[in-house]
């Protein structure tokens, strides 16, 4: 994929690292889209990457956040690990996130909720989950 950016994109700089230790300084960020990538770590390691997203991004940035909340398969909580992605041997869990639980955990990170939606699947185009996207906000320095 990066592969993919770097040649739509030659003008743009694109890198690879982890959610957990990401490569920037304190507040370096304006904002972070996250889509659908803190559903890939584990209950213990989302926090830490909450506490990432709130060092990187400047006091009143953004933060955008989509995730699968459950599914015809899979409920709240519950874990889809994947062995088969379009042919090709793999070993990934996808969770599926509680929106409550996320939220509270993105406030004790050190951001406001903006905003929240939740969706139903794109019938015969999306994986069959409910999602949920929250727009949030790096609090400001007289909230840290």
């Amino acid at each position: 994929m990066i592969a993919i950016a770097r040649e739509r994109g030659p003008e743009l700089t694109f890198t690879t690292g982890s959610m957990l230790r990401l490569a920037a300084a304190d507040e370096a960020w304006a904002g972070v889209v996250s889509l659908y990538s803190v559903i890939h770590l584990t209950a213990s390691e989302r926090p830490t990457a909450y506490g990432e997203f709130a060092r990187v991004i400047q006091p009143g940035g953004w933060l955008l956040v989509a995730f699968h909340v459950d599914s015809p398969e899979f409920t709240t909580g519950q874990v889809n690990h994947i062995t088969d992605w379009f042919g090709q041997h793999i070993e990934l869990d996808g969770h599926f996130l509680d929106p409550d639980e996320v939220a509270t955990q993105l406030a004790a990170a050190g951001f406001t909720l903006i905003a929240r939606m939740d969706r139903q699947p794109a019938p015969e185009v999306e994986y069959p989950s409910r999602r949920c996207y929250l727009l949030l906000q790096r609090h400001t320095r007289d909230r840290i």
